[in-house]
């Protein structure tokens, strides 16, 4: 029997099972040598607690299937891990054709009102990345709009849909500044996630000018109007995504992955745009998982460059080891420890993590008014 290899990555919660390390790399449509897998223990060993781990692996479940199909080991599989897999690809196919419709009605919508959008994540890899019949889904629809049209693109919105809004403690935390969440009130269709940035305020350097001008249209929707970030903007927004969750070892791996070895980010540009945003080390930690998890072509100048100092180096291992890096409870107080910790560590820039720290004390203050 063959085994995969896998190095153990250094940016990963302790307890993560290494069977969800072994099929997130089966997971991969590029540089995936199916011969690899032909008798190989981990595998078997992975597909067999599948049960066990499935939910932690609801947006790669369709990939797993259909590579498990594609080898040939599906039929032998026992019948609950089938299920498992036939399930969660029906499922993920059915929704993402009906997210893909209310994307094309939506797209008409803004284009009609001059309101041009980015989509982000699952929306923005739908038809690029992933193909049809294997997406890679997601719980809602990202989409990104210029700050000067959000207020526009609310209310287009809101014509069909309710604003959700968040409890008191959400709201006194400035990630939550940055976009506005959207239910159908008919109860049926997908929920939406609209941002006027890419992420948490303050922490980063993110130039929307740039952002918009380097963006390229979606090639499934095939209008001006519906566009996705240049491939060195879409992995910066993984690794900064990934750091929002304290997560950088899981599905985001495979899109990762896939952006690096599809889409072939250009290292030096994605070198300068890193400096800009002030997520060198962020990025560092998303490519180190790449390499070591997904086997994906990392270059070697590149990932010296990013570095960051032993110092930070040791510290953002141990936070993003650590089991306290998971929010279990609003008022975790370990987690909350934690993350202003790491908001010194893992962002480069310590001017923006002062500004960060001022406007959550000044909202914490304004909310008891």
């Amino acid at each position: 029997m063959k085994r995969t290899g896998l190095n153990s990555p250094c940016y990963v919660r302790k307890g993560t099972s290494s069977n969800i390390l072994v099929l997130l790399n089966f997971s991969r449509i590029s540089d995936n040598e199916q011969s690899h897998w032909l008798h190989n223990e981990d595998l078997r060993k992975a597909l067999a607690d599948l049960p066990n781990i499935a939910d932690q692996l609801q947006r790669v479940l369709p990939l797993i299937c259909h590579h498990a199909v594609k080898l040939k080991i599906f039929d032998d599989l026992p019948s609950p891990i089938k299920s498992i897999l036939k399930n969660g690809s029906a499922t993920a196919i059915a929704d993402n054709m009906a997210k893909r419709q209310w994307l094309q009605q939506a797209i008409t919508h803004f284009s009609a009102n001059n309101i041009p959008v980015i989509l982000l994540k699952s929306a923005a890899f739908s038809g690029t990345l992933y193909p049809n019949d294997s997406p890679r889904p997601g719980n809602d629809i990202d989409l990104l709009v210029k700050q000067q049209d959000f207020t526009a693109a609310s209310q287009l919105l809101e014509k069909s849909m309710a604003l959700k809004a968040h409890n008191t403690w959400e709201r006194n935390i400035p990630v939550h500044t940055y976009e506005q969440s959207f239910i159908p009130t008919s109860g049926i269709g997908p929920a939406i996630d609209l941002h006027h940035d890419l992420t948490t305020p303050f922490l980063f350097n993110i130039d929307e000018q740039t952002l918009w001008r380097d963006s390229q249209i979606h090639p499934v929707y095939q209008n001006e109007f519906a566009r996705i970030l240049c491939p060195e903007d879409s992995l910066l927004h993984q690794a900064v995504h990934a750091y929002k969750d304290f997560n950088f070892c899981k599905y985001n791996l495979v899109d990762s992955h896939e952006v690096i070895c599809q889409w072939q980010p250009s290292p030096d540009l994605l070198l300068d745009k890193a400096t800009q945003w002030g997520a060198k080390h962020l990025l560092y930690c998303l490519l180190e998982n790449c390499q070591t998890v997904m086997s994906s072509p990392v270059s070697a100048h590149l990932k010296t460059e990013l570095a960051p100092s032993r110092l930070k180096g040791y510290l953002g291992k141990r936070i993003l080891r650590s089991n306290y890096s998971k929010l279990t409870t609003q008022k975790n107080i370990p987690f909350r420890c934690m993350q202003i910790v790491s908001q010194f560590v893992l962002p480069d820039k310590l001017s923006n993590v002062l500004r960060y720290q001022s406007s959550y004390a000044l909202n914490r203050i304004y909310s008891h008014f």
